[in-house]
C-alpha cells in the first residue's frame, strides 16, 4: 500500500539562556535549549557540508558548533538523515510482505517486505522547497534493510537489496532519485548491512539457514566485488574508521575487523560487563577517523533495569581503552538512549539523547545534547519545557523581522554591529513585527525584554 507522507510545518519555540546548567566531573558551562514540550526526540543528522553539526528535536532541526552554540533552526516535521550542498534529505518508502521459503535440512520460511514504491525527499534549506523524486522501483527488488549516503562521491545513496529468486543487488542512487548504476549478486541472504571504508562499500551477508556472515568488499566505482572474508557472527550494525579498520558491536562485546589483515577480534565493552544490557541499534553509536582513537557510546543498565547510565569508551584498533567514562548524574532513574554521537573540531564528542522513564515507557520524557571534552567535562544542553521560548525570523531578512516568544514582550531594542542604538520600542504582546528595511545591510542585535529577563537574538538585513 503507497505510505502516505504529510508535511506539518509549525512555529518553532526556541531561547537560548546564558544560565549555569547541570555539570558533572569537573563542570562546563552550556546554553540551555527550550523546546516546545511536545516534541522531544532527538537524532543525530549526519552532516556532508562544512557548517559544524545538525541535529532534528521533535519538529525542528537545528545547526550547533563545538560549544553547543545555536548557528541556526529550521521548522520541518519531516524525518531527515542527511545534510548535503545545503539540503536535507531522507529516502521513504512504501510496501508489502510476502511470505518466502527457503530449503534447508528443513523447510521453513517468513514474512519479506517487498518495496511498493521509493523517493528521495530533499528539503532546500536556502530556498524553503521540499521536493519528491521517485526511484525506479525495478531496480530495487524487495525493502532495502540499510541504505547511507557516501561520503566524498557528489551525494549518492548506497541501497541494498534481496529478492529470493534473483539474488543480492546494490544500487547507488542520485539525489534526485535516478539510478546511477547496480550490479545483482548471485547470493542468498537473510540479513545484511552496509558501511563505507573509503572506495569500498563493505556488504555483510548471512545465509537464511546458516550461522556467520561473509563480507564483501565491493568497488564504489564498478560495484563489483573485489575481495571478501568471513566471521563466525554477524553484527547489527558498523562504522568505517580507515581503509581496513571497522568497528562493530556483538552483543556484549565490541568487534573489530582488520579488513586488510583479515582478522576479526572481541573484545568485553568495559569493566562492567556484567551489568550491561546488549546495545541495540539505537542505544549505542561509533564515530571515529583515527583508529587509534575510536569512539563508542551506549548505554549501561542493571539486570534490574533500575538504573542506567551513559557509558563513554575510547580505545584504539587493537581494542585496548585510552580512557573511559561511566555517568548517570542527571536524571539517575531514567533511560538513556544515544540517537547519534558527532566528534567535534577540539577533540571532544556530542551525543544526542533522550531519556525514558524506564525500559516500558513508550515515549521520551525529555531530550539532550550531551558536550564530552577528552579531559572529562562535560556540557549538557537541556530541552526543557519550562524554558522562555522565543525565535526571531525570517534570518536573514530584507524587510521585516517577526518576533515571537511564549512569554510576553516588554520592550525590544536593537544594536548595529557598531553596539550603536537603531531601534527602540515598547511592546506588549507575544507576536512583534518590526519593519527593518531602512536599515542598513548588516549585522544586529536585537535585546527583548520580557517578565523573565532580556533575551538577545542576532539577524542579518541584505
Amino acid at each position: 500500500m503507497k505510505a502516505f507522507f504529510s508535511i506539518f510545518i509549525s512555529l518553532l519555540f526556541f531561547v537560548v539562556s546564558n544560565a549555569q546548567v547541570n555539570t558533572l566531573y569537573e563542570g562546563d558551562s552550556a546554553k540551555i535549549i527550550g523546546l516546545n514540550p511536545s516534541s522531544r526526540y532527538c537524532h543525530k543528522v549526519k552532516n556532508f557540508d562544512n557548517d559544524y553539526y545538525w541535529s532534528r528535536f521533535g519538529e525542528f532541526y537545528i545547526n550547533y558548533d563545538d560549544n553547543l552554540n545555536i548557528l541556526d533552526t529550521i521548522n520541518i516535521n519531516i524525518d531527515f538523515e542527511y545534510k548535503y550542498n545545503n539540503k536535507l534529505y531522507s529516502i521513504l518508502y512504501s510496501y508489502h510482505e510476502e511470505f518466502q521459503y527457503f530449503e534447508g535440512d528443513t523447510i521453513w520460511g517468513y514474512f519479506t517486505p517487498v518495496v511498493d514504491s521509493i523517493d528521495i525527499v530533499s528539503y532546500d534549506i536556502l530556498r524553503n522547497q521540499l521536493s519528491y523524486y521517485d526511484v525506479d522501483t525495478n531496480s530495487i527488488l524487495s525493502l532495502h534493510y540499510y541504505n547511507l549516503m557516501l561520503d566524498n562521491h557528489e551525494g549518492l545513496f548506497a541501497v541494498a537489496s534481496m529478492d529470493t529468486s534473483i539474488g543480492l543487488r546494490l544500487s547507488l542512487i542520485d539525489s534526485m532519485g535516478n539510478v546511477v548504476r547496480s550490479n545483482t549478486y548471485n547470493k542468498n541472504t537473510f540479513v545484511f548491512n552496509l558501511a563505507q571504508q573509503e572506495d569500498k562499500i563493505i556488504l555483510t551477508s548471512r545465509p537464511p539457514t546458516e550461522e556467520g556472515f561473509t563480507m564483501y568488499y565491493i568497488d564504489i566505482h564498478s560495484l563489483l566485488i573485489v575481495d571478501s572474508m568471513t566471521g563466525d557472527y554477524n553484527f547489527t550494525n558498523f562504522k568505517g574508521i580507515n581503509d581496513s579498520i571497522l568497528v562493530g558491536t556483538f552483543i556484549g562485546s565490541k568487534v573489530i575487523y582488520n579488513t586488510f589483515a583479515k582478522t576479526t577480534n572481541y573484545f568485553e565493552l568495559n569493566t562492567h560487563a556484567s551489568e550491561v544490557l546488549p546495545p541495540h541499534v539505537l542505544d549505542w553509536n561509533i564515530e571515529g577517523k583515527d583508529p587509534d582513537s575510536i569512539i563508542l557510546c551506549y548505554r549501561t543498565s542493571t539486570y534490574d533495569q533500575i538504573h542506567s547510565g551513559i557509558v563513554i569508551s575510547n580505545f584504539n584498533h587493537l581494542g585496548f581503552i585510552n580512557y573511559e567514562y561511566v555517568f548517570n548524574d542527571y536524571e539517575p532513574n531514567a533511560w538513556k538512549l544515544i540517537h547519534g554521537i558527532h566528534r567535534t573540531n577540539d577533540g571532544g564528542v556530542v551525543m544526542n539523547i533522550n531519556t525514558v522513564i524506564n525500559s516500558q515507557s513508550t515515549s521520551p520524557s525529555n531530550a539532550y545534547l550531551l558536550k564530552f571534552y577528552p579531559n572529562g567535562r562535560l556540557s549538557l544542553a537541556s530541552v526543557e519545557h519550562n524554558k522562555v521560548a522565543l525565535i526571531l525570523y525570517p534570518n536573514p531578512t530584507k524587510d521585516f523581522i517577526n518576533i515571537l516568544s511564549s512569554d510576553e514582550v516588554k520592550e525590544i531594542t536593537i544594536y548595529n554591529s557598531l553596539s550603536q542604538k537603531v531601534y527602540s520600542n515598547r511592546y506588549k504582546g507575544k507576536n512583534i513585527e518590526i519593519n527593518v528595511s531602512k536599515f542598513s545591510k548588516g549585522n544586529y542585535i536585537a535585546d527583548i525584554k520580557i517578565d523573565k529577563g532580556n533575551i538577545r537574538k542576532k539577524f542579518i538585513v541584505e
